[in-house]
């Protein structure tokens, strides 16, 4: 899963998701990034309905759902970790200097 933002990498054969930042995000202050990152975690909140949406309409079968689920979920979880890691270095400058270096990888 790709956006402005990062990018979110799996490794399926480690079960883990690490992100990678863009340069152009790097450079954003630390409200920037916190109003863009805010705006995204919406956007895949409504992903993240239509996929069960989907399902409940049985348009999509049960592993491919939650598979979809799931991978929306990890980013949102992402997003919003990445949130809190800005909002703790919201004085130190660009706001994604400190984060990326604290930001840790996710199951």
């Amino acid at each position: 899963m790709s956006n402005e933002l990062y990018r979110v990498i799996h490794h399926p054969d480690l079960k883990v998701a690490r992100v990678e930042l863009p340069p152009p995000s790097m450079r954003l202050s630390p409200q920037q990034g916190i109003a863009k990152l805010k705006s995204h975690v919406e956007t895949l909140n409504e992903e993240l309905k239509r996929h069960q949406q989907a399902f409940i309409a049985d348009e999509l079968g049960v592993h491919e759902a939650f598979e979809k689920m799931r991978r929306v979920i990890l980013e949102i979880e992402l997003a919003k970790h990445y949130i809190a890691r800005a909002r703790e270095g919201y004085d130190k400058g660009p706001w994604a200097s400190d984060v990326v270096k604290r930001l840790p990888s996710a199951a």
